[in-house]
């Protein structure tokens, strides 16, 4: 529980950056897949439980990326982070392109990407 621990928005970026470090698709896998609980004074939010942060402390994207962590299944966890930072909206090619990766090897990346 962080009762008045005064964090700034600073500090939950950290937090947000810790469970999905969303600067690489590597870091993206590589972040936390196990928090699912934040408390702040007063209120309580479970990721799944659709608990809400009463007084508005704790950011609701930070509360987003925890209801991924909900599932048992840390692949799948990883696969949803990754989609969710880096395959939606406005997705591009370039990066993929930029780092020479050999073009026998996207449709297997995309293969993984579909996976439910």
């Amino acid at each position: 529980m962080l009762d008045n621990n005064n964090i700034t928005a600073s500090g939950w970026n950290a937090f947000s950056n810790i469970v999905c470090d969303q600067s690489s698709i590597d870091k993206t896998h590589r972040s936390n897949h196990t928090l699912s609980l934040i408390a702040s004074f007063g209120a309580v939010k479970i990721a799944g439980g659709r608990m809400y942060d009463e007084d508005g402390v704790i950011p609701n994207r930070l509360f987003e990326l925890m209801e991924f962590n909900v599932c048992r299944n840390k692949k799948l966890v990883a696969r949803h982070k990754i989609l969710d930072c880096h395959f939606k909206g406005d997705f591009h090619m370039e990066p993929f392109v930029e780092t020479n990766m050999e073009m026998k090897v996207l449709p297997h990346m995309l293969s993984w990407a579909g996976r439910t």
